[in-house]
């Protein structure tokens, strides 16, 4: 009998259908269930429903920037690690994101690399093992 595997799920909030896509497609490759949003609305809803220890937030319609939507999800669930994607520099995220908890900000370009950077960061800190990556 085959043993299930383990997954963790995760929440990619984000308008554009493509960026959606390559975040989706890499957290799948690392066996993370992965629910996708487009609303802020809906997110808030399913976010009530059922706790997701990782979120990936973007552009949302609805809200009014990117680091709005951030600040609104953490405050509406402080357990979920998030990173943020957008086009921001660094500075303009540290600056605009302090004291808000965030594992850390990626690219709305195919940001690849950066994405594990930080979901590696995420696995260390729930004590989730990772599982390899599917080719």
């Amino acid at each position: 009998m085959k043993e299930k595997e383990e997954t963790v799920d995760a929440l990619i909030l984000e308008e554009d259908p493509s960026v959606v896509e390559w975040v989706k497609e890499a957290l799948e490759t690392r066996s993370y269930t992965v629910s996708t949003l487009s609303e802020k609305e809906e997110a808030w809803g399913f976010l009530r429903r059922k706790h997701c220890p990782l979120a990936i937030v973007g552009r949302s319609a609805g809200a009014e920037s990117e680091i709005g939507l951030l600040k609104e999800l953490v405050k509406a669930s402080p357990m979920t690690s998030v990173i943020l994607l957008s086009d921001l520099t660094e500075q303009e995220v540290h600056e605009k994101t302090e004291g808000y908890g965030i594992l850390g900000h990626i690219s709305r370009k195919d940001a690849l690399k950066d994405l594990f950077l930080f979901v590696d960061q995420f696995e260390e800190i729930a004590r989730i093992i990772p599982r390899p990556r599917k080719e």
